[in-house]
């Protein structure tokens, strides 16, 4: 389980995101759990929430966006509507008043309104929640959302400890080396540096991309998605992955094929493939039109041995006359 959050000051554009999210036609979203709010619908509850900050001077931020995400193997331990409740209610208590540091009372007049959606957009299997928090309490108390975010990895980490779940920590581990390796692995079939072709033979590998685009249509970098169905800013996974490295990346790791071959003749060295199946390597391939992975291999020496020592035209006339008697200086 992971979890992110962060202050957000458009509260009704995110309610309406949560409440009614759809994938391919078909409403994904759903309400889980709420407390102290009681609409009939996502406008009615955040104009309850715009109500109670009211009763304090404005802050730039008043809401609180939180996302938590199961992994692939918790899902099917969560399945029952009562289970989701109890994950979210749990996550919400813990969050608030062992990191936050509220007391029970306060939070009691916090407001809240949490919504699952089945899976995302990039995935078929991962269930989240979207939970949309007021700041401002039921008495005009403010709550924090200084390191909001890291709060909330905390909370995702001790509850997926405790009740057996995924550990975020080392699901990210594993998926940015997972990611990492696939990238890398593209880049070793590819004889020219080409960007463009390198997100193509990563989608055929079966890792999703996606450019990060500026308010001018401007690349700005790029994202990949994980076999897991998590998604990374490039940049995140590896700061070579970033666009302004990649040629320098690709040029390396071709070099250090190159120097392995050089000093095993007779071995063959390629990059080594992510766990895919073998026909996402074959779709790979030709999107760069080949009918094999690179490798790089140096022949062996005559006989099958390596020559030891110096070349003869390396030799001075005295080594040579040495070597010719079977002796070596």
């Amino acid at each position: 389980m992971i979890a992110t959050a962060k202050s957000i000051s458009y509260g009704m554009a995110k309610a309406e995101y949560d409440e009614n999210k759809v994938i391919n036609g078909v409403k994904v979203a759903s309400e889980t759990a709420r407390q102290n709010v009681y609409g009939d619908n996502c406008r009615e509850i955040v104009e309850e929430m715009t109500d109670v900050q009211r009763i304090r001077s404005p802050v730039r931020n008043p809401f609180l966006d939180i996302v938590v995400t199961l992994s692939e193997e918790d899902c099917e331990k969560i399945t029952a509507p009562n289970q989701s409740e109890w994950l979210v209610k749990l996550f919400m208590h813990d969050l608030m008043t062992e990191q936050m540091g509220l007391s029970e009372d306060d939070y009691a007049g916090m407001q809240w309104i949490a919504y699952q959606h089945e899976h995302t957009d990039n995935s078929d299997s991962l269930k989240h929640w979207h939970i949309l928090v007021n700041r401002t309490l039921l008495d005009g108390k403010l709550v924090s959302d200084s390191w909001i975010g890291k709060k909330a990895a905390a909370t995702a980490n001790k509850i997926s400890r405790e009740y057996g779940l995924t550990d975020a920590a080392v699901r990210s581990r594993e998926n940015r080396k997972d990611v990492f390796q696939a990238a890398c692995f593209v880049l070793g079939n590819m004889r020219l540096y080409d960007f463009n072709r390198y997100l193509e033979g990563l989608n055929a590998l079966g890792y999703r991309t996606r450019l990060a685009l500026n308010s001018k249509g401007e690349v700005q970098g790029y994202y990949i998605t994980a076999q897991s169905g998590r998604e990374y800013k490039a940049s995140a996974v590896d700061r070579r992955l970033t666009i302004g490295r990649l040629a320098a990346l690709h040029a390396g790791l071709h070099k250090g094929m190159k120097a392995a071959a050089a000093k095993s003749p007779g071995r063959a060295f390629s990059m080594p493939a992510p766990n895919v199946p073998t026909v996402n390597v074959e779709n790979m391939l030709r999107v760069f039109n080949a009918d094999a992975v690179i490798s790089y291999s140096t022949p062996p020496p005559p006989n099958g041995r390596r020559r030891r020592g110096k070349r003869w035209e390396d030799m001075s006339d005295d080594e040579k006359r040495l070597a010719a008697s079977g002796m070596s200086m």
